[in-house]
């Protein structure tokens, strides 16, 4: 069986993740944080600890009581990492950071063809004043 999403199609990848459209970007997010077609493994009678939510902490969590020998559940409904990083937290930072960039090169641009025009003006002036002439400038 196929774990890759890219042979998935748009109706699994929504009930699954929530994901639209199935591109190639969000077939690799799939594929990182829920297998195509996983099926959950049979449940084991005692567990010493159940994490609910596979968030930052809830990996965490899960991760460092397994390393040190606990048998862990970790349950989560929709995407592995949670909230934070598929939708949330990360996303926005990344979008406010291409937005600051953005505004910054705008800003920029300004910036440098003012500095251009300013230059052109000192250097005009700098050309007009200190050239002798015996003509006057006049309207």
């Amino acid at each position: 069986m196929s774990t890759n999403w890219k042979k998935g199609t748009a109706k699994e990848a929504l009930e699954v993740g929530h994901m639209a459209p199935l591109d190639e970007h969000n077939a690799e997010l799939l594929n990182k944080t829920h297998p195509y077609r996983y099926v959950n493994p049979e449940p084991k009678s005692l567990y010493n600890i159940v994490v609910i939510g596979a968030g930052a902490g809830g990996l965490v969590t899960a991760a460092q009581a397994a390393k040190r020998g606990a048998k862990v559940a970790l349950i989560e409904k929709e995407l592995m990492g949670g909230d934070c990083l598929n939708i949330g937290c990360v996303p926005s930072k990344a979008l406010l950071a291409c937005a600051k960039r953005a505004k910054a090169a705008r800003h920029v641009r300004f910036h440098f063809s003012f500095i251009i025009l300013l230059t052109n003006l000192i250097a005009f002036k700098t050309l007009l004043f200190t050239t002798p002439s015996t003509q006057t400038i006049s309207e």
